[in-house]
């Protein structure tokens, strides 16, 4: 990984030993605020909890995995914000 004014660049694949590539249970396409660009995230059900990937079509991913309640909080937030 690369990290430039604050940017993290993945310049090799990323391989997740914790949970194999498997369907997407959600995937939610959108244009970002700030530059405009294609951005998904994709949400799926991952042993012991969730996995949530957040990707830039043209310039890399984000993937974290939280167990169900962290997920649930995450949730919560979201609705907040959002009201």
């Amino acid at each position: 990984m690369i990290a430039r004014s604050g940017v993290i660049r993945i310049t090799r694949p990323a391989r997740c030993d914790y949970a194999p590539a498997t369907e997407p249970q959600r995937t939610l396409s959108f244009t970002d605020l700030d530059d405009g660009g294609e951005r998904v995230a994709i949400v799926r059900v991952v042993p012991g909890g969730v996995g949530l990937t957040v990707s830039k079509r043209d310039d890399g991913d984000l993937e974290v995995f939280m167990p169900v309640e962290v997920a649930a909080a995450l949730a919560d937030a979201l609705r907040e914000v959002t009201r």
